[in-house]
């Protein structure tokens, strides 16, 4: 297999040849092949040649774990030129990735790290021009995890000493071997103090957290009262494992905090569904959210509301209603009083006629779009928005809020 320690930056980090590969191009068993690389290792050459071999990341096996392979860029003109003539495949581009996936901040730490020692890099060995660079690289502000931060001396020193002898594959960090599992039972006090078995160990952890978790998703118990019982509940339950603690040494030893109670908060979802049916729609329940139109005018909402206030006029009742409109935008708002007598509504006329009042305001206009109830008295504005469309090459549209039932 070929390696490219970046298979984004390829052009900038060395290629590696797996001895597989190198054992297809010499024709040798890759058991030779091995054997070739650990002499090269120790400084040894094979048929004349010294092999620049180097530990390849993310491999293990062999002896001490490491599996070797040749970097490519500091074989020898004779060598390179022997394995373009055995294997053509070798003068095209080496594109195969490594046997692990890395993930992308692996490749931007290594990227980092690279550009951090690139100029003490660019000077000689054991000169007084790398000590130099060592200080000015030290001194060189980076953006480390977000913040800006300082690279140590002694940091650099050994991602150059790493670089030297493995190459910028060196540079990858490696992963956690225990990523994504729960390094921690119930608390770094109790797992480092308690005197039990693993198994016990591991049945007593899932014991307390099912008891917080039925505790908060049947009953809502606040986290304060679920650490003081389950704390007492742990003693006893380490003293009926066998632990050899006394209940008073056991008693700092088994303290929760809010950190451990706090995993279990998303229960209290589940207790408010089937216990808090209001706190469940107020809280759980996503609501549609709107953004704000870009320009004004765009979008102008409409609707017709009562005045609760009496207006008399003779012996006839006569009622008020507001036709307002409210550009989406810029929340400005224009109302047109509409009193009504017996028997009488809002009617389209009305509506035309507050409209021209918006249309020909200085802070107003015709907007692109209304957003209006199902009321008759818009039922022409559809209608009237399609032939405005149609004579001005522009697209205006009506949407009528619907009410949704479940």
């Amino acid at each position: 297999m070929l390696l490219a320690s970046n298979a984004r930056e390829r052009s900038c980090f060395p290629v590696f040849l797996t001895a597989s590969d190198f054992a297809a191009a010499f024709q040798i068993t890759e058991r030779a092949t091995r054997k070739a690389f650990e002499c090269a290792a120790s400084g040894r050459l094979w048929r004349g040649e010294a092999l620049p071999v180097v530990a390849l990341p993310g491999q293990r096996g062999g002896k001490g774990g490491a599996v070797w392979g040749i970097v490519l860029d500091k074989c020898s003109p004779a060598l390179r030129a022997k394995l373009e003539a055995v294997h053509p495949a070798f003068k095209g581009p080496f594109n195969a990735p490594l046997n692990r996936a890395l993930q992308p901040w692996q490749f931007e730490e290594q990227i980092a790290r690279l550009n951090a020692i690139q100029s003490i890099l660019a000077t000689e060995k054991r000169s007084t021009a790398r000590e130099i660079a060592y200080r000015q690289a030290a001194a060189q502000p980076h953006v480390i995890n977000g913040k800006i931060g300082y690279n140590a001396e002694n940091t650099l020193r050994d991602w150059v000493r790493t670089f030297e002898a493995k190459g910028a594959a060196g540079l990858m960090p490696a992963q956690r071997k225990d990523r994504g599992e729960k390094r921690v039972l119930i608390t770094q006090a109790w797992d480092g103090a308690i005197d039990l078995a693993d198994d016990s160990r591991a049945k007593l952890a899932q014991a307390l957290n099912e008891k917080a978790r039925s505790m908060i998703a049947n009953d809502g118990t606040s986290n304060r009262e679920v650490i003081r019982i389950c704390e007492r509940w742990l003693v006893c339950a380490c003293l009926d494992a066998g632990s050899q603690l006394s209940r008073a040494q056991l008693g700092p030893v088994c303290a929760l905090n809010q950190k451990w109670a706090g995993q279990f908060d998303h229960y209290r979802l589940l207790h408010a569904k089937t216990k808090d049916h209001k706190d469940w729609q107020d809280y759980a329940v996503p609501r549609i959210g709107r953004a704000l139109p870009d320009r004004p005018v765009d979008v102008l909402i409409g609707d017709v509301h009562y005045v609760d206030i009496a207006v008399a006029e003779g012996k006839a009742p006569v009622r008020a209603r507001l036709i307002a409109w409210m550009d989406a935008a810029s929340h400005f708002i224009w109302v047109t009083p509409v009193f009504l007598g017996k028997g009488q509504g809002v009617r389209q006329e009305d509506v035309a006629e507050s409209l021209s009042q918006v249309a020909l305001c200085p802070h107003g206009g015709i907007p692109l779009e209304y957003y209006l109830d199902n009321g008759s008295e818009y039922a022409a504005l559809s209608e009237a928005m399609a032939r405005l469309s149609v004579a001005a090459h522009m697209q205006f549209s009506v949407t009528l809020a619907r009410l949704q039932t479940h």
